[in-house]
């Protein structure tokens, strides 16, 4: 792979080569809060694949949330070929409200409004943006959960399925990057998961589960990090 000279546009982030931007993309306005989405690009300095990194797509799964931070801090783009493009709270008013599998605004379950609708209330144009602007641009997709409010879920990765053979494959082989169990999702899996995007972009796509909102335990956040950390060098970027 050769020297990488493309920059990675996001709305109004951009990132050249061997650079770590951060920014926000503004996804809609309540009647009294405006809600943007938290991007981070970190482009490498060589040519390879992008990895769409996701976090808090439900906003207590905070296990989740730590180990896409704590990837972002860890790298360096200038010792990168390709790209991450992540996302560390996908759910704002989940995560700030700390309301149990549903936004506190329009009641619904984030993952199951993708690939979203850019007229609709904003869990659904929240999945639009992420499909649209991110997911679109990548290679591959981890989005990363746990449990949820009353929930306590134990290190184990859902490998999204449906009828293309090479996509399948792909999708296991990242699955079998973390240290936990894998659960194929056959049949594309539950119906507006970001799992979607397997069949819409035709890009591999894992769900790796591990963690509960309290107590947070190091070794689910390590579950998460290690297994991102692996799918990272099995796509070439580090």
């Amino acid at each position: 792979m050769g020297v990488n000279l493309s920059s990675i546009e996001i709305d109004n982030i951009k990132a050249k080569p061997g650079e770590k931007v951060f920014g926000f993309i503004d996804i809609g306005t309540t009647s009294v809060s405006t809600y943007r989405l938290p991007v981070a690009i970190l482009n490498g300095a060589q040519d390879g694949k992008k990895l769409c990194l996701l976090g808090g797509t439900h906003g207590t799964e905070f296990a989740s949330i730590e180990a896409v931070i704590r990837t972002i801090q860890s790298l360096d783009p200038k010792k990168m070929k390709g790209a991450v493009l992540a996302v560390p709270v996908l759910n704002g008013p989940q995560f700030e409200h700390r309301s149990a599998f549903l936004s506190p605004f329009d009641h619904l379950n984030q993952n199951r409004q993708f690939p979203g609708d850019p007229n609709g209330t904003l869990s659904k144009r929240t999945a639009h943006v992420v499909f649209s602007k991110i997911a679109s641009k990548a290679d591959a997709l981890c989005d990363c959960h746990g449990g949820d409010i009353t929930e306590d879920l134990d290190c184990y990765v859902i490998a999204q399925v449906g009828e293309d053979e090479e996509l399948n494959k792909r999708s296991l082989e990242m699955a079998r990057c973390f240290p936990g169990e894998v659960i194929v999702a056959k049949g594309g899996g539950t119906l507006g998961t970001t799992g979607e995007a397997q069949s819409i972009y035709g890009i591999p796509c894992i769900t790796p589960e591990a963690g509960v909102p309290y107590p947070v335990r190091e070794r689910h956040v390590e579950f998460h990090y290690e297994g991102i950390q692996n799918l990272m060098k099995l796509m070439g970027i580090i």
